[in-house]
């Protein structure tokens, strides 16, 4: 099992095999660089196909628009820097930030 570029595992020894896994290059605690996954809404991409004109198909992502934004938590009296998409920065702004931090935390997500 190859592990892409963008991931890096924690338990790595000094010729690149993990010690958790059994000793494959693999291991399922990597580290992710970044994902295009929201922290509210849990958007993340979707799959589907390229159509051409000749209509050969071939694979395409569509990524939601994620956008990383601070706020001021007063109850807490500290920054937190959340990677939104569009429509969560709405939420939020209808919403208060106080009560969307809140519901994350009920649904045991982490806050920056």
């Amino acid at each position: 099992m190859r592990v892409p570029p963008a991931y890096v595992c924690s338990h790595l020894s000094d010729d690149g095999m993990c010690a958790d896994y059994g000793g494959k290059r693999a291991c399922e605690s990597y580290d992710a660089v970044m994902s295009k996954v929201c922290q509210v809404t849990g958007k993340k991409p979707q799959f589907g196909k390229r159509l051409s004109h000749s209509h050969r198909r071939s694979n395409r992502r569509w990524n939601p628009n994620i956008q990383t934004k601070r706020y001021y938590l007063p109850s807490e009296n500290r920054w937190i820097k959340l990677r939104l998409s569009t429509k969560s920065i709405k939420t939020i702004d209808k919403r208060g930030i106080e009560s969307v931090v809140a519901e994350m935390r009920r649904n045991g997500r982490k806050v920056g």
